[in-house]
């Protein structure tokens, strides 16, 4: 067992002289040693936001009233990510969480729009920048006029000024029901 325990030191000692001896040889010939330095960085998490903003109502749509409720919540999964690295020394890495609206109008007997909207449905009218930092703040209920309901957007990217607010319409009637339709007030 001792001889054992002794080769075995031996062969690792040997392995260790070797590497160490063609790690100088190879300084000694000239080629560049390459070094590299790990940056630190810095992944700051933010708090999950459990609160649910809701917003309950009664609309009237015409000659009838309608209950329109309104649910803004987290989705607790860390999906919106950003590296700053403009301070090369030093790197920030902000993760925090997407956002969700549930929109629900209902009448006596029906549910006359069901919809759960998130940031995407402003991809297309939204810088890449933007879209990729910010996430839903809030929808509110603004008017009803010719067959949609107007809503109040805004959008925000956390820890910085950074707001788009805008419009969004739901059709409630004819063949469009349920689609969305989107614009932004672009002010900086």
């Amino acid at each position: 067992m001792k001889e054992l325990l002794i080769g075995l030191l031996i062969t690792v000692s040997s392995i260790a002289c070797t590497s160490t001896s063609e790690k100088n040889n190879a300084d000694a010939e000239g080629n560049a040693a390459v070094v590299t330095t790990e940056l630190d960085t810095t992944v700051i998490y933010w708090e999950t936001d459990i609160d649910t903003v809701k917003a309950d109502s009664s609309i009237r749509v015409g000659n009838e009233y309608y209950d329109l409720n309104i649910a803004t919540y987290s989705l607790n999964d860390s999906s919106i990510s950003w590296v700053n690295d403009l301070n090369r020394d030093l790197i920030y890495k902000d993760v925090y969480h997407n956002r969700a609206t549930t929109i629900s109008l209902s009448g006596k007997n029906d549910t006359i729009i069901a919809a759960v909207l998130d940031k995407s449905e402003f991809e297309d009218l939204l810088d890449s920048e933007f879209y990729n930092r910010c996430y839903l703040k809030n929808i509110e209920y603004d008017f009803v006029r010719s067959n949609r309901i107007y809503f109040k957007v805004t959008l925000i990217v956390p820890d910085t000024d950074w707001q788009m607010d805008g419009m969004m319409a739901i059709f409630y009637k004819t063949s469009k029901k349920g689609e969305v339709d989107s614009w932004l007030d672009k002010k900086p």
